[in-house]
């Protein structure tokens, strides 16, 4: 049955009309009550009835009291509105799994239960294919359906190719958007999370919350490269569930639905398995995911673990645990640092937890409830705790958001957007109350856990001046203990070690006690009857706080395969005769001199590389340079530096998220080429992770890589510098800001200067025999640019994807295409071009420019003149 489109939002029209009307009314109504229940109090008040009913009267005027503001700001909001449109057949098939849901209490979905349907977004028809969704039945309620929907072809609804609707009582309403923006300002990977109307073949189901799925957008949205993502398969336990928990809640399962054998699982799979290469990103996630759970690897040599221990003390503060969830949690794998990242996902924020996910293993909790889960399997966050280099981070990051005044500034800043999003929720559901209370109140008893008034227990013989003497220690507390130091009369002691890790105490573990050597001095007086008292000082690993314990006077009766990639491998720098490292100074120096390096040189972080002026050092046999601190290499215009490849095997320079800024000056690299390492996404034959850089005078030749030079996520600034003979892209600029100045662009095989993600000055630079772009400007970045001249260049300036060009002063001698607007990738919009000074001779077509993009130029609006101008240029 075919859906007439028109008739379907008059339907819709009528219905919001006579629901506003119905509102107005029932507003009215509540007035009219409250009033009635004000002087009915006066009067139960003088007649003697006020103990009987004041309590209900304080009810009833609380309630509406709080209820006239809330319908009032719904009355006010204005939801984006989708319209789905679905066949009746196809309606049928759907409404068929629906009851089929609700008769076996769960939904168990294939990815054959997809129909086609059609959304209509400000009068633009999405064509999609969509399906019912959500594991348990509160997603399939009377018509307010859960559906997960893909945009069919090249198109996208909101910047997205997939999404879900669901009513947003399923992820607790406001308090799951919070969770998300909680997670993106630490930059950890959230979804994009919305509130907007719903209507269905015509009929209003008022309020959805729209949630973003698993695919490359995601991360692209997030500032990250494309790369997989992962998860456990959760479709086995929802068959165990059906199968046996709802009939046999409290019984043993069979395990198949474990941990211990669920398959690790791609979103869109069949795209990464298609190419070798995309294949071998997909199955590098695959097996890090693997290993990790075969404990075949650590937590911190799978995962980000910054980003990891980020994501969890949110997700405690938030009250968002049922997302960390090994059935509920994904990872994106990114392909430049080689490491699993989190994705917040159905955290149903806005619980009270009652527990650390720290304490959520076997033999540290004592619910018969979670036991009965664990006794199927392997734990996830056993898994995960393992790890006390994870553990001191994530115990680092719960103290720092758990403070109210972290609560005070995340509430300060969503303010604004949470006000909108419940005006939004209020349209439908007026009587819902948005409770901020319970992170308060969260955020307290994680300060509660982690900061406990007493840690260990401690004992020894009385001291004894001039002797050593044994302090037995235990940690009698769930969370890893530091033993720092022992005092006596606050005078500080010898101690051997001088510092103990102790391990947190399972709830039904007894004490264990390890011994620590205190030197009593020779000189200590130490009266008979009345002995100093001896106090040790412990602090909770990844906290600073110290935490002080008095010694009572008692006497207590063991490498995997991804340990081989490269950003793991130790660093080696005593294997080469030429460089020194000063412990004091924190200093690694490169010996002036002419140098062979025909294996991979890796340097550690904590340091300043430096090298001086007049070193040449030549990468053989596909060796290459990775530093994890800054460098300083300092030649000059008579004495320069060169770094180049002799054998054209060379992999290249690679400082990689160095903690300072390195500085380039009068270096040369030549003639090298990218680190074709397995499952290692850098394109650079020179490039920068995360690390600030400084380039003057520099020279970046000959270069057999997708970029000559490649900057990540990092600030920078080149100048006075030349980018030659390059065989793609001379320079890449990746989620970056920075300027580019007096300096040259020749010979490049691909584009010239290429941004995406970025914030980027360029003045005085030239560029010449450009075989593409000499300047492409994609993926929301912004430019300012001043006197740039081009010479021979297939387009001089592409502009695209909501990036916007501004500034003046350009002269572009014989090119095919002067200057180009338009969108690329279907997320994003068109280019802004706002230009003055221009100069164009010898070009073929100065101007092609999509209907979504804009054009000026000295003033002067060019006109759209060209459609899907992606297809031409690409």
């Amino acid at each position: 049955m075919r859906i007439d489109l028109s008739n379907s939002l008059k339907q819709q029209k009528r219905a919001t009309r006579f629901w506003q009307t119905s509102v107005f009314v029932t507003t009215v109504a509540i007035v009219m009550l409250a009033v009635a229940s004000f002087g009915f109090g006066i009067y139960t008040h003088r007649s003697g009835m006020v103990g009987k009913v004041g309590a209900s009267v304080g009810v009833i005027k609380e309630q509406h009291v709080h209820l006239i503001p809330k319908i009032a700001a719904g009355l006010m909001a204005e939801p984006k509105h989708l319209s789905i449109n679905i066949k009746f057949k196809h309606f049928q098939t759907l409404s068929a799994a629906r009851d089929a849901a609700v008769a076996n209490n769960a939904l168990v979905v294939t990815g054959d239960d997809y129909v086609p349907a059609s959304i209509d977004f400000d009068g633009e028809l999405v064509p999609v294919k969509l399906r019912l969704k959500g594991d348990h039945i509160d997603h399939l309620q009377g018509d307010k359906w859960s559906f997960r929907i893909r945009v069919k072809g090249d198109g996208s609804l909101f910047g997205m190719k997939q999404f879900s609707l669901h009513h947003p009582m399923t992820r607790n309403y406001a308090s799951e958007w919070l969770y998300h923006e909680a997670l993106r300002r630490e930059d950890v990977i959230s979804l994009r999370y919305d509130f907007v109307n719903v209507s269905v073949n015509g009929k209003d189901l008022g309020i959805y919350a729209l949630e973003e799925h698993f695919e490359k957008r995601l991360v692209e949205n997030r500032r990250r490269r494309e790369g997989p993502i992962i998860r456990f398969d959760e479709s086995p336990a929802w068959d165990e569930y059906t199968q046996q928990g709802i009939e046999f809640p409290e019984s043993r399962k069979n395990g198949v639905g474990s941990l211990s054998v669920a398959k690790v699982d791609s979103f869109e799979t069949e795209r990464w398995i298609s190419s070798d290469e995309t294949r071998r990103l997909h199955d590098r996630a695959v097996s890090m995911l693997e290993t990790f759970r075969r404990g075949d690897a650590t937590t911190s040599e799978v995962f980000d673990i910054d980003r990891l221990a980020t994501y969890f003390a949110l997700t405690e503060l938030m009250g968002a645990q049922h997302g960390s969830r090994w059935i509920n949690i994904r990872f994106y794998y990114n392909p430049i640092t080689s490491r699993l990242e989190p994705i917040g996902f159905d955290g149903n924020a806005g619980q009270q937890i009652k527990s650390l996910c720290y304490f959520q293993r076997p033999n540290w909790t004592q619910s018969p409830e979670l036991l009965a889960v664990f006794e199927a399997g392997l734990n996830f966050y056993e898994l995960l705790y393992r790890d006390p280099e994870f553990v001191e981070q994530y115990l680092k990051r719960l103290k720092e958001v758990s403070t109210d005044s972290y609560l005070d500034q995340l509430m300060s800043e969503s303010r604004e957007d949470l006000s909108k999003h419940l005006g939004v929720i209020y349209k439908d559901f007026p009587g819902y109350r948005f409770d901020q209370e319970v992170f308060y109140r969260n955020a307290k008893y994680i300060r509660s856990v982690i900061s406990p008034k007493r840690v260990v227990a401690a004992f020894s013989p009385p001291p004894v001046a001039g002797q050593d003497v044994s302090v037995s220690v235990s940690n009698v507390q769930g969370l890893p203990v530091t033993v720092i130091g022992v005092t006596i009369d606050d005078v500080s002691l010898a101690m051997q070690p001088t510092e103990l890790t102790l391990s947190g105490k399972k709830p039904l573990e007894c004490a264990t006690y390890q011994d620590v050597s205190i030197k009593i001095p020779e000189d200590l007086q130490i009266p008979e009857k009345d002995p100093p008292i001896l106090r040790l000082r412990a602090q909770i690993a990844g906290t600073d706080e110290i935490i002080e314990s008095e010694i009572g006077s008692w006497s207590a009766v063991s490498d995997r395969t991804i340990r081989n990639d490269l950003v793991r491998r130790a660093a080696n720098v005593e294997t080469f005769e030429f460089l020194s490292r000063d412990e004091e100074k924190k200093e690694i120096r490169v010996k002036r001199g002419e140098w062979t390096i025909d294996k991979d040189m890796i340097l550690p972080s904590g340091y300043r590389v430096r090298c001086e002026s007049g070193t040449t050092l030549h990468l053989t046999k596909s060796a290459l340079i990775l530093s994890h601190s800054p460098v300083t290499f300092l030649g000059s215009e008579a004495d320069p530096i060169l770094v180049d490849s002799p054998d054209a095997t060379g992999q290249g320079f690679i400082v990689f998220n160095a903690k300072g800024d390195s500085t380039l000056d009068h270096v040369m690299f030549h003639n090298l080429t990218t680190a074709s390492r397995p499952s290692w996404g850098l394109t650079g034959a020179v490039s920068f992770h995360e690390s600030t850089v400084f380039i003057s005078h520099c020279k970046f030749v000959g270069a057999s890589s997708e970029d000559a030079l490649n900057i990540i996520r990092s600030e920078f600034s080149i100048e006075d510098s030349l980018l030659a003979n390059t065989f793609s892209d001379a320079l890449d600029c990746d989620f970056c800001s920075g300027e580019i100045k007096n300096s040259e662009f020749v010979e490049c095989g691909n584009d010239g200067i290429d941004v995406s993600g970025s914030s980027v000055t360029v003045k005085n630079v030239r560029l010449r025999q450009v075989g593409d772009k000499a300047i492409s400007i994609g993926e929301n970045s912004s430019m300012v640019i001043d006197q740039i001249t081009v010479n021979e260049a297939n387009v001089a300036v592409a502009c695209k994807d909501l990036s916007q060009l501004t500034g003046g002063g350009i002269v572009v001698n014989t090119a095919n295409v002067g200057f180009a607007a338009f969108q690329k990738k279907p997320e994003f919009g068109g280019g802004t071009i706002r230009i003055t000074d221009v100069e164009l001779n010898d070009v073929k077509a100065t101007y092609l420019i999509e209907p979504n993009s804009s054009v000026m130029i000295d003033k002067q609006q060019i006109m759209p003149n060209r459609e899907k101008l992606k297809e031409d240029l690409y």
